[in-house]
């Protein structure tokens, strides 16, 4: 019994591989531990070994590292894994809240261009897409850890997400240092098609000049420029903390509320408006309502502010600017009229005794 004891167990050299490869083994390394078919499926049916693959194992319960590993070892040699996987394996958990439903159960595996593989039947809550490489990601991949370049499934992944998702995924990325602008770009530019490349060429170009989030982004394209306000210094401290913009002739700070705006911060928020407010500075609140929802009249707002602090310039109407945005009309100063005062009714003492 003791001697089936030690055949089941795998040597520590074995084990060192294994954990150095988010826990995965091949039959191949089995068969030289002199582990045969039979004790390995004893070994599988007492949990010491966890089938993953044909012909591949785990040594633990497979991670999301043990199954994107085996997904690059069936693509065969020089294939990586990419995407949102290879993201999260480069150790940007970040972007984890930002993944599509569904697309953390699907891991990119890249193989050479002239390889075909079809993807095996596997665990049902996982699963591989083997696609053929003709961009050269390959090239720059890491095959120590069998990934692609940072920057290489950042572009992949934006290709296929709308919009606003890509915004809000490399603002991020960007604010966070996790690639690097001018490496992007080159790789952006060697690339013959992706379907955001002018989206990604202006947040590369915003985040340089300090915009720090996908609602400043969407500020800076549908209210700022298109209105041709002047621009602001970004991320400047005034008073207690930094604005997100800062116009420092007219004394005047914009802040972005985001989807992440808890009532919470509405008290921090209101004690250094109005620490702001005793410097003389005024503070500007936009929502994604304001800024999504309504440019223009946000651009209106802040035009109003500018000019009323010493601007003397003008916003410009833009293609959609309802009629109703006249900018006599708007940066008139308000009317203030006085409510009637109601006479209180008088008592008298003799009032009172009845």
């Amino acid at each position: 019994m003791r001697g089936m004891q030690m055949r089941r167990m795998l040597s520590p050299a074995l084990r060192h591989r294994a954990m150095a490869r988010h826990g995965l083994v091949t039959h191949d390394e089995l068969d030289a531990e002199g582990l045969t078919r039979r004790v390995r499926s004893r070994m599988v049916a007492d949990g010491t070994l966890r089938h993953v693959g044909r012909g591949l194992y785990a040594v633990h319960a497979p991670t999301l590292g043990t199954w994107a590993r085996a997904g690059a070892v069936i693509g065969g040699s020089g294939s990586a894994v990419g995407g949102w996987h290879a993201l999260i394996l480069h150790g940007i958990d970040s972007i984890v809240p930002s993944m599509p439903s569904g697309a953390d159960r699907v891991i990119t595996v890249w193989t050479p261009a002239h390889v075909r593989r079809s993807a095996p039947p596997n665990d049902p809550t996982m699963r591989w897409w083997f696609r053929r490489d003709c961009a050269n990601r390959l090239t720059r991949s890491t095959q120590v850890r069998r990934l692609v370049d940072r920057h290489d499934a950042a572009l992949d992944v934006c290709d296929g997400l709308p919009e606003l998702d890509v915004i809000g995924l490399m603002t991020r990325l960007l604010q966070e240092r996790q690639i690097d602008p001018a490496r992007l770009l080159a790789l952006l530019e060697g690339r013959a098609r992706h379907g955001r490349r002018k989206l990604l060429r202006a947040l590369v170009s915003d985040a340089a000049q300090g915009v720090h989030s996908a609602l400043e982004h969407r500020y800076v394209s549908r209210v700022e420029r298109p209105h041709r306000l002047p621009t602001p210094q970004r991320q400047v401290i005034v008073g207690p903390r930094a604005a997100d913009g800062w116009y420092s002739d007219q004394a005047l700070a914009i802040e972005f509320d985001g989807w992440g705006y808890h009532r919470d911060r509405v008290h921090l928020d209101t004690r250094i408006d109005n620490l702001r407010a005793a410097m003389g500075v005024e503070t500007l609140h936009f929502s994604w309502m304001d800024v999504v929802g309504d440019p223009c009249g946000t651009a209106s707002i802040v035009a109003a502010m500018l000019q009323q602090r010493g601007w003397a310039g003008s916003m410009r109407h833009c293609g959609v600017c309802p009629a109703r945005l006249n900018t006599v009309e708007t940066h008139a100063p308000l009317s203030v009229h006085r409510l009637p005062v109601r006479p209180q009714k008088t008592t008298t003492a003799a009032h009172h005794q009845r």
